[in-house]
């Protein structure tokens, strides 16, 4: 079967929006402790780690969101820095990615099962599923870190001119982004098992791979609706805020609004894509 893209965009961007009221209620005990970690590790001056609110599923994912070796569509940070030029510090990171576990796992049950498949599940629960969720996380992050590292070891020196020259080739270079691309779709494909894991359905990369079979490009397109339309918007949304000179408090909570947003419609889109498949 082939996906149909822009129909499977446009609901889960009319499923997040008939979702709104449970999206609150889910992502609220969630964003709230990661709020607190963040506050208090700015009131007590912690040190800074890099970069943004973590990716936390798997490829774009993803998973995101963001595109990650995960893609659940799930979530991602949004471009936003209100920590700091330095990136948020270790532990409001940590936070973050831990609850996203818990979220994620809802969301993909919503999605999937229908809304009796969350009803009375506490927001913060840490169950076997979320268990699995994270090992597969692992599993797939070792599958392609050494793809990903030869690939890097073949591009980073051509990209930082520490091999250059007329008579140098450029196909090594060329190799090297095609290997990315290659994982990237990969990425995409094997991340059906989060879905599947949420739904408590038969969990493979073997399945994952034949049920997305023909429709790597397709779910990368998919990933693309869903993602880029709200992270332009989040990131116009955020430097408003910051440009308004708001306390950290009110940036953080912006930034992890827009987060847990993004987070549910690259679930929502995945989940609505692998129901379609499966």
């Amino acid at each position: 079967m082939k996906l149909p893209v822009v129909e499977v965009a446009a609901e889960a961007y009319h499923f997040l929006w008939r979702q709104r009221r449970t999206l609150v209620d889910r992502a609220s005990l969630p964003l709230a402790v990661v709020l607190i970690v963040g506050i208090i590790e700015y009131l007590t001056g912690a040190p800074s780690g890099g970069g943004d609110l973590p990716a936390p599923t798997p490829p774009p994912g993803a998973e995101g969101g963001g595109t990650g070796p995960d893609a659940n569509g799930n979530g991602n940070g949004n471009g936003g820095d209100p920590a700091g030029p330095g990136g948020p510090a270790l532990l409001l990171s940590l936070a973050y990615f831990a609850m996203s576990l818990p979220f994620l796992v809802g969301w993909y049950r919503l999605v999937v099962l229908g809304p009796g498949a969350v009803a009375g599940r506490f927001p913060l629960a840490f169950t076997r599923l979320e268990g699995r969720f994270l090992l597969w996380m692992v599993v797939i992050g070792l599958v392609l870190v050494v793809p990903l590292v030869i690939s890097g070891a073949i591009a980073v020196p051509f990209a930082t001119g520490e091999i250059s020259g007329t008579q140098v080739s450029p196909v090594p270079m060329l190799l090297a982004v095609g290997m990315f691309i290659l994982l990237i779709l990969a990425s995409l494909r094997l991340s059906f098992v989060f879905p599947a894991i949420a739904a408590e359905e038969p969990v493979s990369f073997a399945r994952a791979w034949e049920i997305t079979k023909g429709n790597s490009l397709r779910l990368l397109g998919l990933m693309a609706l869903v993602h880029v339309p709200v992270l332009v918007f989040g990131a116009i949304i955020e430097a408003f805020a910051v440009g308004l000179g708001l306390p950290f408090s009110l940036v953080l909570f912006v930034d992890l609004a827009i987060s847990f947003t993004i987070m549910a419609l690259g679930a929502t889109a995945f989940g609505e894509a692998y129901v379609r498949l499966r």
